[in-house]
């Protein structure tokens, strides 16, 4: 009360001063004068100073009227200034003009290029389409990796189960995100399609979030395309070829029975300019084919050729007498190495160069000509070699050859481990299959997911020449084979003839 004082005070001098009011009151005076005269008109003197007294008494009701008139002015100030009062709790009473507005965007995905491609990173809309490249049938998975990108203030939780964000076959959720993503802050998912049989395949990824707009949901689409077509070659120029993964041979015979001349195919590679096979006895011999049908041959020569690789845009084929030799179209080579040395059984093409082995010698050329590295192993006879890739991420070369030597390296054959594999019986084949490393020696099969540590796979005559995610295919007792658990079990793909053996596959594609 006491801040409203000196207002009550102002507002009743205001109603004293005020002219209407005085003129009010002298009215009322007025009307009781003239009552005490009507009094005394009717002769009674005391009727009129009744009247007088009156008017003093209206006089005085009407100034108490102008009071109470003052207090209502009062009272509306004081009613005035209580709404005020009121308009400021209803704003103090209202939300916190500091907090943020709530988030509209939500969770923004795109999906990035791989590194190599050089391309911009996509932007992906929800419920848009998520498409993978087209790639052979039945071949190793393909992984598209997403960005997911927070932009609101608060943090985003992602919700559900990861086992219950995909769908469809032949597509699976390959890494995780974290639970939660921090407010400004991006993290990486991976999702996988391994291609099936040949045709469109079809599944969705819907995830979970606590923000607007969840799910996000994105439609994804993969096509698989025809099988890639594997070759077989051996002794007598015998070829098998199939075009559909071993189910059919549409290509498949030989020249001659009789082992060992110029009609021998000790390797085969592949490139764009097609297959590849190399041999001969006696000459420098090999075989090109567009597509595995129809055949070229070419005369390089006296001598013979042990194997071939394509990489760095060229075929190079390593053979007797230290030969190195190059082709960019497998029809005319150049020819380099150390003419006059230790033989070359071998070539594979990895991590940038090219490595060759043979009879106590391993070796390494960047062009397919000039040798850069030549390195002497007494008594490490090694006919095979393979590269791969590792799980880890590793560029390996794996050789292996007689006396169960097998030898790796992962520096671009700088330098090597040696170790005894199978009880020293002579290795005829090791393959990569894209998740491991797999050795043959007539008698038995050996895994190795690093080409170092290898386990016993399975007691098997088999010899697998070609691997691919967790099938091979290789020649048996029984004829061509197939299996597609790695090596533990064996289905017969073409029952075996009269014609001579294989040596060696590839599948369009490889190196």
């Amino acid at each position: 009360m006491r801040g409203r004082l000196p207002l009550l005070f102002t507002l009743l001098g205001a109603a004293c001063a005020d002219p209407a009011a005085d003129g009010k009151v002298g009215a009322d005076a007025e009307d009781g004068a003239s009552d005490g005269v009507d009094a005394a008109g009717d002769g009674d003197a005391t009727d009129g100073a009744d009247g007088v007294a009156d008017g003093a008494d209206g006089a005085t009701d009407g100034a108490d009227g102008a009071t109470d008139g003052a207090d209502g002015a009062t009272d509306g100030a004081d009613g005035a200034s209580d709404g005020a009062d009121g308009a400021t709790d209803g704003t103090d009473g209202g939300p916190d003009t500091g907090a943020p507005p709530p988030c509209l965007e939500g969770l923004q995905i795109s999906a990035l290029p791989d590194p190599l491609s050089g391309a911009a990173e996509l932007a992906l809309a929800d419920e848009g389409a998520l498409v993978w490249p087209e790639a052979p049938a039945l071949t190793a998975a393909r992984a598209l990796t997403l960005r997911l990108s927070n932009p609101c203030a608060e943090r985003l939780r992602f919700l559900g189960l990861p086992g219950d964000w995909v769908s469809g076959a032949g597509f699976a959720l390959g890494t995780l995100p974290p639970v939660l993503l921090e407010p400004g802050a991006s993290a990486s998912i991976t999702l996988s399609w391994a291609p099936g049989e040949a045709g469109a395949a079809v599944g969705s990824f819907a995830l979970p979030h606590d923000q607007p707009g969840s799910p996000f949901s994105l439609r994804l689409e993969a096509t698989a395309g025809p099988p890639l077509r594997l070759l077989l070659v051996g002794d007598g120029e015998r070829r098998s070829l199939s075009e559909d993964y071993g189910l059919s041979w549409p290509v498949d015979g030989f020249a001659t029975t009789e082992a060992h001349t110029d009609a021998l195919q000790r390797g085969v590679c592949w490139g764009p300019p097609g297959f590849l096979a190399v041999g001969g006895s006696s000459r420098r011999l090999s075989w090109l084919s567009p597509t595995g049908h129809a055949w070229t041959p070419v005369d390089d020569g006296v001598g013979w050729v042990g194997d071939c690789a394509f990489g760095e845009g060229i075929y190079v084929a390593a053979g007797g007498f230290g030969l190195l030799a190059r082709s960019a179209d497998g029809l005319s080579w150049e020819r380099g190495g150390d003419p006059g040395g230790e033989h070359l059984r071998a070539v594979a093409y990895g991590d940038g160069v090219f490595v060759a082995v043979g009879a106590s010698r391993r070796m390494v050329s960047d062009d397919g000509l000039a040798i850069t590295h030549d390195l002497s192993f007494p008594g490490t006879d090694l006919n095979r070699i393979t590269f791969g890739l590792t799980s880890g991420g590793s560029p390996t070369f794996v050789a292996a050859g007689a006396s169960g030597w097998v030898a790796t390296s992962t520096d671009g054959g700088q330098t090597w481990l040696d170790q005894v594999v199978g009880g020293g019986n002579a290795h005829q084949q090791v393959v990569f299959t894209g998740d491991e490393f797999v050795l043959a020696n007539g008698a038995e099969l050996w895994a190795s997911p690093d080409g170092y540590a290898w386990s016993l796979r399975n007691a098997s005559t088999v010899i697998p020449f070609v691997g691919l995610g967790g099938r091979l295919w290789g020649a048996g007792s029984a004829g061509l084979v197939g299996s597609s658990d790695g090596g533990f079990r064996w289905s017969t793909l073409r029952v075996v003839d009269a014609g001579p053996g294989y040596i060696d596959g590839v599948m369009e594609g490889s190196p």
